[in-house]
């Protein structure tokens, strides 16, 4: 039977996570455990605060919700982690992540990755260990070549160790993030806050929609940066919320 052709349409979000699953599934049979599970337990080190592995530290966010009277209660305050190019929202380099994957696997005695000089980023696309030809996919970094520097955002990592508990939750977010065409939203509104500060990754602010209700988000946030003092923001927030309640609500979760 003929494998599937790569789906070289693809892009961003959908293809680098689909190159760290590649790399997480050639180690899956020495390993004993699902390519998917690999990559679970690696997002959950480089994500972990408390982990020696951290490659993501957090720290307070310059924003209204770092005062605990603009943040409604029993939510957690914005953070920032990783890099920010202007305008942009906090972002890493693609390729270091993946060298870091392999560090980690080989780390964990996670077997040896035979096409490890292969798969670093592979014209766009990496497959998984299934259908990977070492001849059709010849590496794109040979000597000489200068290091890849394209950057992913880091929400997408701090959306996925939010489901990182167990197996299932995270599969389920793994899946909607690499097949689904939905956007990652800010609850909070603070995805790229100026052009010199960071943007939030604070995991719990993070949520999958449409595009139609990321820019209903957009709308409500506008509003809320209105408020000139703390009972206005409240106020401000009780209504709103109390809209997204009604029949035609649809402004999930914002605050």
């Amino acid at each position: 039977m003929q494998s599937k052709r790569p789906r070289l349409q693809d892009s961003g979000r959908k293809l680098w996570l689909r190159e760290l699953r590649g790399i997480c599934d050639r180690r899956s049979e020495s390993a004993g455990l699902d390519g998917l599970c690999l990559l679970r337990r690696f997002i959950r080190d480089v994500m972990d605060l408390s982990s020696p592995f951290c490659l993501f530290p957090t720290s307070p966010m310059c924003c209204r919700h770092s005062y605990d009277r603009f943040l409604p209660d029993g939510l957690d305050p914005c953070l920032v982690a990783g890099v920010k190019d202007a305008g942009k929202a906090s972002a890493f380099v693609k390729h270091d992540l993946k060298v870091k994957l392999r560090e980690w696997l080989d780390g964990k005695h996670y077997g040896a990755d035979e096409n490890s000089d292969w798969d670093s980023e592979i014209d766009g696309y990496c497959p998984s260990s299934q259908s990977f030809d070492a001849d059709n996919y010849p590496s794109s970094l040979p000597d000489g070549k200068s290091r890849l520097s394209t950057k992913a955002r880091v929400i997408v990592l701090s959306y996925l160790f939010r489901y990182s508990d167990d197996d299932s939750s995270f599969k389920r977010a793994y899946k909607e993030l690499e097949q689904s065409g939905l956007e990652l939203l800010h609850l909070c509104g603070c995805g790229i806050c100026s052009s010199s500060q960071r943007g939030c990754v604070t995991p719990s602010h993070l949520m999958l929609g449409s595009r139609l209700l990321n820019e209903d988000h957009k709308s409500v946030h506008f509003v809320l940066r209105l408020a000139t003092s703390a009972d206005e923001y409240r106020n401000l927030h009780k209504s709103i919320s109390a809209l997204q309640d009604g029949p035609n609500g649809r402004v999930s979760g914002c605050f």
